[in-house]
Order: structure tokens, then C-alpha cells, then sequence
């Protein structure tokens, strides 16, 4: 449930198209019972009954659903606005949605009418200017307006996001052998290319009217003046003094007609060039260049945001500054929430920040001034997170079970209300004014900025499982392991998994000694702890040790499908892992197998299934495939080719897909 849940809940609420909707008198909330979800009022009362199986997020009115095996679009009464009819669908934005049929994006207005459609190709979304990047199966972007029309046709490398209402383009131009060149060039939001590809060797992205670009020399000299900044016309306004002061790798773009530098101490012309870069400070320029100020003790400088920032000292200490370098307070904080270790966020977003000082954490104004009394000093800064008005609490929740178990609470500064941390999961909207979302003991509730429950999802009935419903092609996770082998471990060390082969007992149930996959149904068998289940099984019933390759001790086994056309289609796909470390062997000894439990797929195409594995009689032979019995079930379209958006959990997460 908790995967679920993750997978709608921070679209829902946190989508910025859902934000018109949620500032209007007739806002509706989602709520999930017994794996379906509908919708209530602000006050508890259900407004649309909890009968799908996928919703988005309301927006100018509509919201798309996914009740059987099409997604269409309901009003806030629950009646169907566009009849379901798509593999996928977004929310509204600017009048139109973006819909997939059979893994082709179009988008339709709100009668459900086509817009426009080009086969094979993936569109990033509409920005404020009514531009929406697209790339093509070759991976080459452009830019279409709202009419479907090309501002930009598909011949580019790369195309950043819009800023200011420009952006950088990136086209390749192919080299001798394995050399390549790009070039850079700026265009507006007509698709006008302002700054042409070959000027200049490198272009950022623009900030208050200006770019940084890098000149074309032969060769990159230490301290040589190859970096200039432009404005959007192309004109030069400074170049960078390379014997004087650099913009490093941490500073930032110009905020308040200012940035960040590090300046040299040595003379570069009299010292090594080690000893020149191990002698700098910070100090701050103008948008012509020059210096405006600057101290020996600065070791970090946050972004500036109505002309005020933090810098951090020597001593790591803090200081909050203005646009000329003047600290505001008199004895330095201790920490300033967010920024301890570098970050590009804006301070005073909310016209206070907090900081950490000798007498606990403290609000301060603009000024430095205090705001209200202090708040416990105990707390670190990941305790702690701010949102709008509201700074969410979070902390151990003391058990020796699950010491990685975070409870959450929160102190509302408007309304002067605390908290203490009791929730196991808290979600405050943006606009701060509608019912927080929560989850205590796994169970989806909504209270108010008080605390007080408005509404609570009943307890989960764990003697029933649910059916795995979904319209996307799921991730693998057939995790296997074996005993460690050190000619078997690939580049370094991997994830590891705890499913160790096991002995097979029953050696008469294979009739034939060769490697076999099989799946077959098991009364009460469970997926994800919640789910209905089936199991399979990779044995090994020879006498030969079979080996295979493994990401992270996931196996390449997957199942597959028969689409509407009678041919098989992956419908769970592999991740990639950029880290060499991540790709191993593992191996089925002798007389072993290994069991999975696999979902029991639900949805409303019947078809027929089946599970393919790669293996190999040695690590280093070409990979074979073995495919399991067929068997019946059913899903929905979108199996065939969606997958969701995956974000990396850590460091440790080598994973973009």
C-alpha cells in the first residue's frame, strides 16, 4: 500500500496544475480504501465514491481516472466529462491534457478532441510561453508550440529548459573517429536563435538578462580570459579577469545583479598554479564585473533573494548579509536551516528563515531580528524541514525494532500551533490552507492545521488480498544470490539479496535434468505483502552449475505478454545502472532452485503469459534464453509500454529507470 500510495500522492498534491483546484471553494481531496481510490470535501464527507483504480489530480475541473481499463475524465460530481478511452492520461493544463493511445502521446481540449498528434515522439510539457520541448526516438530534440506546430524541429543534441524566455540549444557536429564537437546557441521563446551556434564554446542558462558563455581558444591556459557574460542579445558586458577572480563550480547565477566569485590571493604570474587556486576567497561582483565586496574569512555564500544571503566563515559560523557584504547580526548563528553544506534554494521565501543559535533554533526577519521565542535547540537540521508558514518535525521513533522509523510533526508559526512528531508520514499542501495528508500505522488519514482527524481510511482487512491492478510496465525485481565467488563479483561490490538458492527435494517433478522455469498458482500466496500472488520457480535439476548475469542481484527474468496482435511484449522492463559496480554473476548450483513470488496481474484484457530468463553454461559463454510454461490472466493496455518516473532513493541507488 505504502508503494502505491508513494506512486499518486505526491502528483495529487504537489502538481503544480493541481493548485488551481485547490484553492477553490469547491476543492475535493483523494482518499484511498481497500486499494481503490475516490474523493472527499474538506470537512470528511465523501464527494465521489473510492471506486478506481487510478486518479490524477483535479485541475479547471477535471480529473483523469482509470476505473476499468481505459483512463477517460470525470467533473467534480463524478460523472464522466470524456468517456474513458486512453492507455494513460495527465491532468488539464492551459486547456489541454496530454493522452496516450498504444504508447503514442496526443493531446486533446476539454471536449476530448484531438489538438494535435506526431507519431513517435515524447513531449516534456507546455511551459508559460506555450512551448513544449520534444525529442524523437533518436533522441534529438525541438520544440512544438500549443497548435502542434514545429518551432524547432528535431535536429538538436539538447535543448534546456526555458529561462527568462530563452534557452540553450546544443547541436553535435560529428568529428574525425570517436571526436565529437557541440555547438551552442540561444534562442526565445519564438524559436529565434539570438546568440548562433559556433560563437562561443559553451552557453549557460539565462539569469536576470545575463549568460555566461566560453570563447573558443586553442588551448585552455591557466588563468587565460576565455570566459566572458553576455546579455540576450549577444553583446558582451565583461570578461573575466582570469588572473584576478573565477566563477567556481559552487557559485551561482546573477540574483540581485549579483554572483559569487573566488578571488585570488597569489599573484598568478609568481606562483604555482597549485598554490595560486589553494590561496582564494570569496567575494561578490555586479552584473559589470566588478568586485563590490568581499572578506578573507568567507568559506560559503548562499544565493541572494531580496537582497540578502548567508555566509558561512572559517569557523562555520554564520552571518547573514546585504547586497554590499554587511553582516545583519551581531553574534553568528550556529546553522541556518538548508543551506549548512551549499544550496542553490532561495532564502526568505517566506520573508523568514531559521536559523540555530545559542539559545535554540530562532525565526529571524529580513533584518536579523528574531521572530518569537526560540524552539527547541536539540533538534538537528535534518530534524526539521520548512514549508511555507510550517516547519515539519521529524524523529526516531525511539523503537529498537525499526531504529530508521521516522515519526513527523510539525509547528505552525501563523497560527501558533505545535505539534509533536506522531505521524508516520505527513504531506502539507502548498497553499498551507487545506487538510494536511498523513498516515498513521498505515492507514491514509487527513486532520486539520490543528491535529484534528477529518477523515481516516478504515483499518485494511490483511485476510483479503488485493488485486494487482496497474497500467504501467512494473520494474524488475527478481532478486537471487549464491554463495560469493571472487572470479564471480564484477567490477566491486553490489546490492545483495537474502533469496539464497535452496535444495531441491522433489527431484521427480522435473523430468527433464535440464534448467526449467515454471509458474503456477499457490493458494494464498502473497505480492508485496498485500497483493495476490503466484509462484515461480528457476531450478537447476542437472548436474552442471548454471551461471547468470545479475544487476545488483536482480536477474534479467521477466515476464511477458500477448498483446491484441498475438505477439509477446515485455510487460515489466530491466533497469540500467550507470555503476560498473553494480553488474555481477551469481550461479544455481547443482540440484538447487530458486523461488520467486510474482504478482497475479488484474485487469481487463485477457491474455496469456509467460516469463523469460537469459542464463549461461559459463560466465564467460554467450547468454541463452529459456522461457516458462504459458498461463492465463489478464491485464490492462499501458503494461505493454509505460513506465513510471523513478527517481534515484541515494547515493547508493544507481538506478534513473
Amino acid at each position: 500500500m505504502k508503494l502505491v500510495l508513494a506512486l499518486f500522492l505526491a502528483f495529487i498534491f504537489f502538481s503544480p496544475c493541481a493548485q488551481g483546484q485547490n484553492n477553490s471553494k469547491h476543492q475535493i481531496l483523494p482518499i484511498y480504501e481497500n486499494g481503490k481510490w475516490g474523493f472527499i470535501n474538506p470537512k470528511g464527507e465523501l464527494k465521489i465514491k473510492a471506486k478506481f483504480h487510478v486518479i490524477g489530480a483535479f485541475a479547471e475541473g477535471l480529473a483523469p481516472v482509470r476505473e476499468s481499463a481505459y483512463y477517460g475524465y470525470i467533473d467534480t460530481n463524478g460523472i464522466y466529462s470524456i468517456e474513458a478511452q486512453f492507455d494513460y492520461a495527465e491532468s488539464f493544463n492551459n486547456g489541454m491534457a496530454k493522452v496516450f493511445r498504444n504508447g503514442k502521446a496526443y493531446f486533446i481540449n476539454r471536449q476530448g478532441e484531438t489538438i494535435f498528434q506526431h507519431d513517435n515522439l515524447s513531449y516534456q510539457g507546455f511551459n508559460d510561453h506555450g512551448l513544449c520541448i520534444v525529442s524523437s526516438p533518436s533522441h534529438h530534440f525541438g520544440i512544438v508550440n500549443r497548435k502542434g506546430q514545429f518551432v524547432l524541429d528535431t535536429i538538436y543534441s539538447n535543448i534546456s529548459e526555458f529561462s527568462e524566455g530563452f534557452a540553450v540549444a546544443i547541436k553535435e557536429i560529428p568529428g574525425e573517429g570517436t571526436k565529437s564537437k557541440f555547438q551552442y546557441a540561444l534562442i526565445n521563446s519564438r524559436g529565434e536563435i539570438k546568440i548562433p551556434f559556433g560563437k562561443y564554446a559553451t552557453l549557460s542558462e539565462v539569469s536576470e538578462g545575463l549568460l555566461t558563455a566560453e570563447l573558443y581558444v586553442e588551448e585552455h591556459k591557466d588563468f587565460a580570459k576565455h570566459r566572458v557574460v553576455l546579455d540576450t542579445s549577444g553583446r558582451i558586458q565583461f570578461t573575466v579577469p582570469g588572473k584576478e577572480w573565477y566563477f567556481s563550480n559552487i557559485s551561482y547565477d546573477f540574483k540581485n545583479g549579483l554572483r559569487p566569485v573566488k578571488i585570488f590571493e597569489l599573484n598568478p604570474d609568481e606562483h604555482p598554479v597549485s598554490e595560486v587556486y589553494n590561496h582564494t576567497h570569496l567575494g561578490l561582483i555586479n552584473t559589470k564585473g566588478k568586485i563590490v565586496a568581499e572578506n578573507k574569512a568567507w568559506g560559503l555564500i548562499s544565493t541572494f533573494h531580496k537582497n540578502r544571503a548567508f555566509v558561512r566563515d572559517s569557523a562555520w559560523q554564520w552571518f547573514l548579509i546585504d547586497t554590499a557584504g554587511n553582516y545583519l547580526n551581531e553574534s553568528p548563528y550556529q546553522m541556518v536551516l538548508n543551506f549548512n553544506y551549499g544550496s542553490e534554494l532561495l532564502p526568505f521565501a517566506n520573508d523568514w528563515e531559521l536559523v540555530k543559535t545559542k539559545e535554540g533554533w530562532q525565526r529571524i526577519n529580513l533584518n536579523g531580528e528574531g521572530i518569537g521565542a526560540p524552539i527547541d535547540s536539540n533538534w538537528s537540521d535534518r530534524n526539521l524541514q520548512k514549508q511555507g508558514d510550517i516547519l515539519v518535525i521529524n524523529q526516531s521513533d525511539g523503537s529498537r525494532e525499526n531504529h530508521y522509523k521516522r515519526l513527523f510533526g510539525y509547528w505552525d508559526f501563523k497560527r501558533n500551533i505545535y505539534l509533536k512528531p506522531q505521524f508516520d508520514n505527513l504531506k502539507i499542501p502548498r497553499n498551507g490552507d487545506s487538510p494536511y495528508y498523513a498516515e498513521q500505522e498505515g492507514r491514509m488519514m487527513y486532520i486539520s492545521p490543528q491535529g484534528n482527524i477529518i477523515w481516516q481510511a478504515s483499518e485494511l482487512d490483511t485476510s483479503q488480498l488485493l488485486d494487482f491492478n496497474i497500467d504501467y510496465m512494473n520494474r524488475g525485481y527478481f532478486y537471487a544470490s549464491s554463495p560469493y565467488k571472487e572470479e564471480l563479483a564484477g567490477a566491486g561490490g553490489w546490492g545483495g539479496s537474502r533469496n539464497g538458492f535452496q535444495k531441491i527435494k522433489d527431484s521427480k517433478r522435473f523430468k527433464n535434468a535440464k534448467l526449467s522455469l515454471e509458474v503456477y498458482s499457490e493458494p494464498g500466496l502473497k505480492y508485496e505483502d498485500i497483493y495476490k500472488g503466484q509462484s515461480l520457480i528457476l531450478a537447476n535439476p542437472s548436474e552442471d552449475t548454471i551461471f547468470f548475469d545479475a544487476q545488483d542481484s536482480r536477474l534479467y527474468l521477466k515476464i511477458q505478454a500477448l498483446d491484441r496482435s498475438g505477439e509477446w511484449k515485455d510487460i515489466e522492463y530491466l533497469p540500467s545502472s550507470w555503476c560498473g559496480n553494480s553488474y555481477h554473476t551469481v550461479f544455481l548450483a547443482p540440484h538447487n532452485y530458486w523461488h520467486f513470488s510474482i504478482p497475479k496481474y488484474q485487469g481487463a484484457f485477457i491474455t496469456r503469459f509467460r516469463a523469460e530468463v537469459k542464463y549461461k553454461s559459463s560466465p564467460e559463454a554467450e547468454s541463452q534464453t529459456l522461457y516458462s510454461n504459458e498461463f492465463e490472466g489478464s491485464i490492462n493496455p499501458g503494461q505493454f509500454w509505460r513506465k513510471t518516473d523513478y527517481s534515484p532513493q541515494g547515493l547508493m541507488d544507481p538506478y534513473f529507470d
